[in-house]
């Protein structure tokens, strides 16, 4: 089992509390269902580049901030 800080989007993860953004609220903006915002957040699934792409101009960030 791998610690938070190893997990894959640990920096969108910190990102998102930081800007104080729920997933549910990403969810929206980006059109990416709840769930599999969850499911990528936690690294059981990857998120596509156009996604991360979207992610990152929401949060009005670079995307090697999220990566």
């Amino acid at each position: 089992m791998c610690s938070i800080k190893e997990r894959p989007y640990y920096k969108l993860m910190m990102i998102l509390k930081k800007k104080n953004v729920t997933q549910a609220e990403l969810s929206r903006k980006t059109g990416i269902s709840r769930n599999n915002i969850s499911l990528k957040i936690r690294g059981k699934h990857a998120f596509r580049y156009r996604e991360m792409q979207k992610i990152a101009k929401i949060l009005n960030v670079s995307q090697d901030d999220i990566d």
